[in-house]
């Protein structure tokens, strides 16, 4: 006798075999879009870097003039995705140019090897490397930015008035994916940055992380950040010659 229940059962079995298929698509699907698609990101800020002299050309005594800059650092996340600023070095140099005879225009060359950036005009010779560290700033520390959103700091820079002919200053920012994976496995790390001098005009960085809480954090190499964080470093610089530098001051 046949089973009348049989094209009911293989019914019931069809809508549950295409209910485990949706439930595994969109299980699938959600991986894609929230772990493998968001991984796939990469993170990029646009720094800037804006100065502008405050009150008159010289404060101070007339033994002891100095100028005064307002800084403004601004750095932009402008990728898909929010990243971590483990700290911002902000570096101020003056350069002196060197007033030089018409004719020596022509008898100068430039070799990459042997020396850094170099400005050749007609009266004035700048070399890249003959500067002095006039002062630095660690801004941004231990800052989250989220994406497309942009964050601003401002300082004031006090600089010799009539030693220097160009000022430069110099940004570098050093960003990681503090976070790894997402909800519900997500794993977020903090992370410190130690900046210093072992010798003039030779600077050191170094970086430590954790994510236990305990102070201190353990050292980390940039190539360990590199591989597991996603470190990059972003620069950007900007010159300015100062008004009244001596420079400008030589007679033809």
């Amino acid at each position: 006798m046949a089973d009348d229940h049989a094209p009911a059962k293989w019914l019931s079995a069809g809508v549950q075999i295409s209910q485990i298929l949706a439930i595994l698509v969109a299980g699938v699907w959600v991986f894609y879009t929230f772990v493998l698609k968001e991984n796939s990101k990469t993170h990029h800020i646009t720094p800037s870097i804006e100065v502008r002299a405050l009150g008159p050309p010289e404060h101070g005594s007339a033994d002891s003039k100095f100028r005064a800059f307002e800084l403004t650092i601004s750095v932009h996340n402008v990728s898909e995705r929010d990243l971590y600023i483990i700290a911002g070095i902000v570096y101020a140099f003056g350069h002196k140019a060197e007033p030089e005879r018409e004719d020596d225009f022509y008898q100068k060359g430039v070799d990459t090897k042997k020396m850094g950036p170099q400005m050749m005009m007609r009266g004035v010779n700048w070399r890249g490397r003959g500067r002095d560290d006039l002062g630095v700033t660690v801004t941004f520390p231990k800052f989250a930015l989220a994406r497309a959103e942009k964050a601003t700091q401002q300082y004031v820079l006090l600089t010799p008035s009539s030693e220097y002919d160009i000022l430069e200053i110099w940004a570098e920012f050093h960003v990681v994916d503090a976070c790894k994976y997402v909800f519900p496995i997500e794993r977020c790390y903090e992370f410190f940055a130690s900046f210093g001098w072992t010798a003039p005009k030779r600077p050191y960085l170094e970086f430590r992380y954790h994510n236990n809480g305990k102070n201190g954090g353990e050292p980390i190499s940039v190539d360990e950040l590199q591989k597991r964080f996603r470190y990059k470093n972003f620069q950007t610089t900007h010159m300015l010659v100062l008004p009244g530098a001596p420079i400008l001051k030589i007679s033809k």
